[in-house]
């Protein structure tokens, strides 16, 4: 069910674009609103809406929204720390070392399901991933399927990475919706936020 035009509000267009942020960049999502703003600025002229909240947005270009690629040495200090620490959240742990094999984006991740992986070939097959959509005025986490040839794609997966996901898949019980990583106290989807939270952190604790 979507939501009316006229219904869409200033916090809903701010819950979509932090979902956005996960796999975009500010000038990205700055120009997306532009467009939305300016299909709501026609909407206001023929008295559809009452005003336009995109007007109101405002992005700010933080050092912590930039991406950061990190060098091969602090690849192998984060690896190194994730294998002896024995982090505390061990979906994440599993998740970013995980993703220094696959280099998949977040929603990808948490979108990921065992029959996407292939053990025999050691491929892994991108066709969908997690976003937050609006359902009867509710923000919802849903999987989209990916429809651009960019998006959908096969993988190579090294064989560390197929080994860690042999690992994963033995030691966890397989949840309802099939996902490869997902909530252990629920077996419902990860948001988004927790993933970088916690690799925040641990770039902080390394000083990387």
């Amino acid at each position: 069910m979507y939501t009316k035009l006229k219904e869409i509000t200033y916090t809903d267009l701010k819950v979509f674009y932090s979902d956005l942020q996960a796999e975009n960049s500010v000038s990205q999502i700055e120009y997306i609103n532009d467009l939305i703003k300016s299909c709501f600025e026609v909407a206001v002229i023929d008295n559809i809406m009452k005003n336009n909240p995109a007007k109101r947005i405002k992005f700010k270009e933080q050092e912590n929204n930039k991406i950061k690629v990190l060098s091969a040495l602090e690849q192998k200090i984060m690896i190194d720390y994730l294998h002896e620490s024995k982090y505390e959240d061990e979906v994440i742990r599993n998740m970013i070392l995980f993703n220094f094999g696959a280099g998949l984006r977040l929603g990808e991740t948490l979108a990921l399901t065992w029959d996407d992986i292939s053990f025999k070939t050691k491929t892994l097959r991108v066709n969908k991933k997690l976003q937050k959509i609006k359902v009867n005025g509710e923000w919802i986490d849903k999987i989209v399927i990916t429809k651009t040839s960019k998006s959908n794609r096969e993988i190579p997966l090294p064989d560390k990475t197929i080994k860690l996901l042999k690992t994963i898949k033995n030691d966890k019980k397989i949840n309802k919706m099939n996902l490869v990583f997902y909530n252990p106290d629920n077996g419902d989807y990860i948001t988004n936020k927790r993933p970088a939270k916690n690799l925040h952190a641990i770039c902080k604790k390394l000083h990387l």
